[in-house]
């Protein structure tokens, strides 16, 4: 089983963490080393994220060799971003959102592709668990559909953990898990 843990990046403004962000990345790492996770491989995608995965690295005691993948995180259109934000302001939830909205279904079969790919690397660098910073507000949405719990949108520092099947062929049902940040970011958006 390949764990892949996705965090949101921390708080940040015109491209650079903020003291509050870097509070909250620090956070993140030390709750990654209370749950015992062993990251073996860092992806980010810009300066912020950058910023946020090394100080999560320092936090839990990992000299990574940072690998710069661009590409991972889908882009979405603008108006899928919208609605998706109206819909988290409503409460929904994210069973609701993905049967209330196929824009969704689009954004989660594009977080799937992404989260297998990076399972399958990973298979051949023969490592176990990734962390992954991002911007995406909706990283969640690969989630298995049935759990309820999880909300629409994430907050900074929040992430969501998830297991590939050891053929990295599918997302495990039984293997995820939402994980808010302990310091909470003062906006979802």
């Amino acid at each position: 089983m390949k764990t892949i843990i996705v965090c949101r990046c921390a708080q940040s403004v015109n491209g650079e963490v903020t003291g509050y962000g870097f509070m909250q990345a620090h956070s993140v790492g030390k709750m990654l080393q209370r749950r015992q996770f062993k990251v073996q491989r860092l992806v980010y995608c810009d300066p912020p994220t950058q910023q946020t995965a090394m100080v999560i690295a320092a936090a839990i005691h990992f000299s990574p060799r940072p690998e710069e993948m661009l590409c991972f995180m889908p882009k979405y259109k603008e108006n899928v971003l919208e609605e998706l934000k109206m819909l988290s302001k409503l409460h929904a939830t994210m069973n609701d959102v993905l049967r209330e909205c196929e824009k969704a279904c689009l954004v989660r079969a594009q977080m799937n592709k992404a989260l297998l790919c990076l399972a399958k690397d990973m298979q051949r660098a023969q490592e176990e668990t990734a962390l992954v910073v991002t911007h995406s507000l909706f990283a969640e949405l690969a989630s298995p559909p049935y759990d309820c719990s999880i909300p629409l949108g994430l907050g900074e520092g929040d992430c969501v953990v998830y297991g590939v099947e050891e053929d990295t062929q599918k997302i495990a049902d039984h293997m995820h898990a939402y994980i808010p940040a302990s310091i909470p970011s003062h906006s979802k958006f």
